[in-house]
């Protein structure tokens, strides 16, 4: 079976608490896929949304799948330092084993 590749999502400008459970939604409908979110246009982004993105790195890994971060904004940087978070413990690379 072949991977499906090339997924794309981009983050809100306002990723709160709020907005967690419609990022979950939006973020499942990806799974199984290679997948790159721009976050880009992020300008507040809380707690919440950062587990909501540590849970996806996860599930990638998990899946073998590679989660990448586009154009991340300085907001959605500064975000993940706050929480002692870098970038790249959000990405996850696919190892390409049995390819």
């Amino acid at each position: 079976m072949g991977r499906k590749t090339g997924a794309r999502l981009r983050l809100s400008e306002i990723c709160s608490g709020e907005h967690a459970p419609a990022l979950v939604s939006e973020i499942l409908t990806h799974q199984g896929n290679d997948l790159v979110i721009d976050a880009s246009k992020v300008k507040t982004i809380d707690t919440q949304c950062i587990e909501v993105l540590i849970a996806a790195a996860r599930l990638w890994s998990g899946d073998d799948m590679a989660l990448q971060y586009q154009k991340p904004s300085e907001a959605f940087v500064q975000g993940l330092a706050m929480l002692g978070i870098e970038q790249d413990e959000l990405a996850t690379m696919r190892s390409d084993h049995g390819r």
